[in-house]
């Protein structure tokens, strides 16, 4: 099962967290998120499972936009 970023923007209210996020990742392979606090790494991640509906761009999950 693969998921992808296309020009991701996330943010909450009027504060952009991630700007223009491109990222693939591919069915098989292990990957991690690392970075400070407060770099948006929960940020990212909900967006995944819906909590946060990105402003800009597209979350793909095996190619199908999750927010059909």
């Amino acid at each position: 099962m693969s998921i992808s970023f296309k020009n991701l923007h996330l943010g909450y209210g009027n504060k952009t967290i991630l700007k223009n996020i491109n990222l693939n990742l591919p069915q098989g392979k292990i990957t991690a998120l690392l970075g400070p606090n407060g770099c948006g790494k929960s940020t990212l991640l909900k967006s995944i499972i819906k909590i946060l509906k990105a402003s800009q761009g597209i979350v793909s999950f095996e190619e199908k936009d999750i927010s059909q």
